[in-house]
């Protein structure tokens, strides 16, 4: 029948025996080279019985009780106690370490030119056209680590170059980095827009709120540790909370410079 063992006295009894070890050690005041000889090779002993002069000094028996100056025995123990106890320490909190890339509250600038209105895609016909003069800002903090890649804020907006449906949107963006330079973003955010809430015009889209709910799918390449290019898609709709919901998608280019 096993019986129970508390781990917190036993470790307690072996760090006792380590310190009576280490200073027994300490009071014989060995040299390291004569310490670690003595530590491993077992002592030697004359025999009691015969007279000490002109004998040979011969090794203890495997089953003697007379102690050696520190046996191997001891150093494992030692090595013991101190593993466990090094095991057992709760970790000590550390700062984060800060990341190599980002001036602080500053990660990353994107511009770029993105069609407008795209059809067959998510919002499934066109009605707008021009194109789209796009920036953005990606923020360095706050961020946090999730299923190996760095959600950070982000901030920008897209002009239509023919004065239809412009936007400013602001949001979260989730990034992951492979090793070969090649990136992929999905974010979620809210988006503000001068367009048609609901019309008749054929030449415009009718969203049905000023605010609406916006999803950007990005995958591009770092040339550098600072220049990257990228193809973006991007979403704007409301989430059939209201009616109408045409909803609107840009897809093209991006140039981002990351600090």
């Amino acid at each position: 029948m096993a019986l129970p063992v508390d781990m917190s006295s036993a470790f307690g009894v072996m760090e006792y025996w380590s310190i009576g070890v280490l200073e027994k050690a300490e009071m014989q005041r060995y040299n390291f080279k004569t310490f670690l000889h003595d530590s491993i090779t077992p002592p030697l002993h004359y025999s009691s019985c015969l007279p000490c002069e002109g004998k040979t000094p011969k090794a203890p028996s495997r089953g003697s009780s007379r102690p050696g100056p520190l046996g191997l025995d001891s150093l494992l123990l030692v090595v013991f106690v101190m593993f466990f106890t090094t095991v057992s320490t709760p970790a000590i909190a550390t700062e984060p370490v800060p990341e190599k890339n980002g001036v602080g509250w500053l990660h990353e600038i994107r511009v770029g030119v993105l069609a407008h209105d795209v059809n067959h895609l998510w919002s499934g016909t066109r009605k707008e056209g021009g194109v789209d003069i796009n920036g953005e800002i990606i923020f360095g903090r706050p961020s946090f680590s999730l299923l190996s890649g760095s959600v950070r804020p982000n901030f920008g907006a897209s002009i239509n170059t023919e004065g239809d449906t412009s936007k400013i949107y602001g949001g979260i963006l989730w990034e992951v980095e492979t090793k070969s330079g090649i990136f992929f973003d999905l974010g979620v955010g809210i988006a503000v827009h001068n367009g048609e809430l609901d019309t008749d015009d054929e030449d415009q889209k009718s969203l049905g709120s000023s605010v609406l709910f916006r999803i950007p799918i990005e995958i591009g390449y770092s040339i550098t540790e600072h220049h990257r290019i990228s193809i973006l898609f991007d979403h704007i709709s409301n989430a059939h909370l209201a009616d109408p919901n045409e909803g609107l998608d840009t897809l093209g280019l991006r140039y981002g410079y990351r600090f």
